[in-house]
């Protein structure tokens, strides 16, 4: 495989450099790291931080749409039907995040709780209309 070049770049460092040497000095599962490593994995902690603050990906339709449906289904005891509104980007129930907490996952392979769901759909969604109402809610993909 060819090596591709932009794999590599050079880090101004100036103003961080003793912070990141702190890091490595301090933190017991970076400190038999290279220092390269230890950057790399602090940049890749950063960046997903980053995603979960700010990323439009960072929906509950995203994270559904990194399942089956079908066997998120069966996880969740969510129906079909709901789990491809939800996919679509209609806003999910408490009790629909409730159920989802028990099956979805972060990068990291932590779960997520229900609060963290909830954090996330409140961030994308307006609040809920009333049920008399009949207006359009965003579809949760900040499109």
């Amino acid at each position: 495989m060819a090596k591709d070049n932009r794999d590599r770049t050079s880090i101004d460092l100036r103003g961080i450099r003793d912070r990141i040497e702190a890091i490595h000095r301090d933190v017991d599962l970076l400190r038999e790291m290279k220092f390269t490593q230890v950057i790399r994995t602090l940049l890749i902690r950063g960046i997903e931080a980053f995603e979960r603050q700010y990323s439009p990906r960072t929906s509950i339709a995203y994270l559904v749409r990194q399942w089956s449906l079908e066997e998120l289904a069966a996880e969740t005891e969510i129906s079909l039907e709901v789990l491809r509104r939800i996919q679509d980007g209609v806003r999910p129930t408490d009790g629909e995040l409730v159920d989802l907490a028990t099956a979805l996952v972060k990068s990291n392979g932590e779960a997520w709780n229900t609060h963290e769901l909830m954090a996330i759909r409140d961030a994308t969604f307006q609040k809920p209309v009333s049920k008399d109402s009949k207006e359009k809610q965003p579809n949760g993909n900040r499109k």
